[in-house]
């Protein structure tokens, strides 16, 4: 009996040093994201009329202790197009995502998400653009 209370315990301080060692390796490897902190996320473009065309800059700083890799941004319509430089953006440094949304035959509510992914935790954010384009 006295045996098995020892692997017992011996199987259950296993697993508590294994599952220790599990948390230290995640650790490690969210220390090698890049932090992706925008000015804003969300900008309302207000009423515009149909056709008109909306730009709009969306600023960030990489807050992370690596470069951060803007891999791609991500639309469901043609009518927004994103645009971002494609070198790697130092720890500390700012950078900017620019937005053109074209509102031709787009007439009513306006809600575009652009989804950013890069090599951060989580690996993709988004940004929004909203408003109203009338006839």
């Amino acid at each position: 009996m006295n045996t098995n209370l020892t692997y017992f315990l011996f199987v259950l301080i296993g697993m508590v040093l294994l599952s220790a060692c599990n948390q230290g390796k995640k650790s490690l490897v969210q220390e090698g994201k890049a932090v992706l902190k925008f000015q804003e996320t969300q900008f309302n473009f207000g009423n515009v009329k149909n056709g008109d065309t909306v730009r709009h800059v969306y600023k960030f700083k990489n807050e992370g202790k690596v470069p951060l890799i803007i891999k791609d941004a991500k639309v469901a319509c043609d009518c927004t197009v994103p645009t971002w430089s494609r070198e790697p953006i130092p720890p500390g440094a700012e950078g900017e995502i620019k937005v053109e949304f074209r509102s031709k035959d787009k007439v009513g509510t306006a809600r575009k998400e652009i989804k950013i992914y890069a090599n951060t935790e989580p690996e993709v954010q988004s940004i929004f653009l909203i408003g109203e384009v009338s006839q």
